[in-house]
């Protein structure tokens, strides 16, 4: 894994697959530039939770699985285990530092890896202190 690696949250992936996303020419170019090795990214298995469970209620399922295949098949896209203390770590994050429990997961595992920049769409990883989001 690269010094430079970013994490990658699930909004990206979704903002890319949706039909008429607001982002979704710049989620786009920042998914090709992950597919061209132009950069290195880390996710955690959740997202692939995310993704599916997202693009199947909007874009159907056939969608959902197309999203989640190109995701796996990234060759410069690291997916972290999310274990038992990945998820303490997170419990710590949700209780003290005020964000909904898949975002204090997606923080526990930047942090589990030393990773301080986030792509995302979600504003709520602006208050994390230590954590710059990354606009796409």
């Amino acid at each position: 894994m690269s010094v430079d690696a970013v994490y990658v949250d699930s909004s990206v992936f979704v903002e890319a697959a949706l039909e008429m996303g607001p982002a979704r020419d710049s989620a786009e170019r920042f998914l090709r530039d992950l597919e061209d090795e132009k950069l290195t990214a880390v996710t955690a298995a959740l997202t692939v939770d995310e993704i599916l469970w997202a693009i199947k209620r909007t874009e159907g399922r056939k969608a959902a699985v197309d999203a989640a295949c190109s995701l796996l098949a990234c060759p410069a896209l690291s997916i972290l285990s999310v274990d038992k203390s990945l998820v303490m770590r997170a419990v710590d994050v949700f209780a003290n530092e005020g964000l909904d429990p898949r975002d204090a997961i997606h923080v526990a595992a930047m942090r589990s890896k030393g990773i301080k920049r986030i792509v995302s769409l979600d504003t709520d990883f602006d208050k994390v202190k230590g954590i710059v989001r990354v606009r796409v």
